[in-house]
């Protein structure tokens, strides 16, 4: 997000850029908090500005424990067929809060797929203000975590 300014050929008092840095690697994320600080910094001074940063590391980046994920996907097999289930084997860039406790504890995170269909057909994503999940579905997410549970407290 970019806030600046009321019309073309008026310089504006005060800029605001706004967003986020999602990388995979913790010393990347350093690292390039580091070199916008330098950039801006330079920049502003170069045109005899200054400029204010405040860069917060919300979230961790989510990192699946192999182990577990094997085994949570075992454990989903008994409850979905087998096609059902995609892993990614790619990482992605999601800001979740469960970064927090797979950066404790090893663990795994998984999506449980569904949309709603609505008139047009459409497929919105998550996020979207039109989205709307199909609640018919959600006892699978709820019967995967209940039979990951139940093989691990029967080993």
């Amino acid at each position: 997000m970019i806030v600046g300014g009321t019309d073309f050929n008026i310089i504006p008092e005060e800029v605001m850029f706004k967003g986020t840095i999602r990388t995979l690697d913790k010393d990347d994320r350093d690292y390039i908090g580091k070199r916008i600080q330098e950039i801006v910094n330079q920049t502003a001074l170069a045109n005899r500005e200054c400029a204010f940063i405040d860069y917060n590391k919300y979230y961790p980046v989510v990192v699946n424990d192999d182990y577990v994920t094997k085994e949570l996907i075992n454990s989903a097999n008994k409850i979905v067929k087998e096609e059902n289930i995609v892993e990614i084997k790619n990482p992605a860039l999601g800001a979740e809060d469960v970064s927090f406790y797979l950066n404790k504890v090893p663990g795994t995170f998984f999506i449980l797929g569904s949309y709603k269909k609505n008139d047009s057909e459409i497929n919105y994503p998550h996020h979207n203000a039109k989205f709307d999940i199909d609640e018919n579905v959600m006892w699978i997410g709820t019967a995967c975590f209940v039979q990951f549970v139940h093989d691990h407290l029967m080993l």
